[in-house]
């Protein structure tokens, strides 16, 4: 496998697309990509390892879950209803 940083030239790689085994976007301008067969290298190509390739690979993000119980919403209900109350007061001036 061989693995470069390529052009982004008006939103295409500069590349042919057969011999394309997987590419990411890592700016505006520039993408990593994993090729294999026969192509022609560019000047504008930058050779990278396996190794600096991966670190580009996007991470699997775990997203945080918290399930909410009923009695924590109503009791999130009722500190909002009070916070409401406080400012028409205030802004009411009563």
């Amino acid at each position: 496998m061989n693995f470069y940083i390529v052009p982004i030239l008006r939103n295409i790689l500069d590349i042919n697309n057969d011999v394309i085994i997987e590419a990411m976007a890592i700016s505006k301008t520039k993408a990593v990509i994993k090729l294999n067969g026969i192509f022609e290298v560019k000047e504008s190509w930058i050779e990278i390892t396996e190794e600096q390739f991966n670190q580009y690979k996007l991470q699997e993000i775990v997203y945080p879950t918290q399930e909410i119980t009923m009695e924590e919403l109503k009791e999130n209900q009722l500190i909002l209803m009070g916070a409401i109350a406080d400012l028409y007061e205030t802004i009411a001036g009563v």
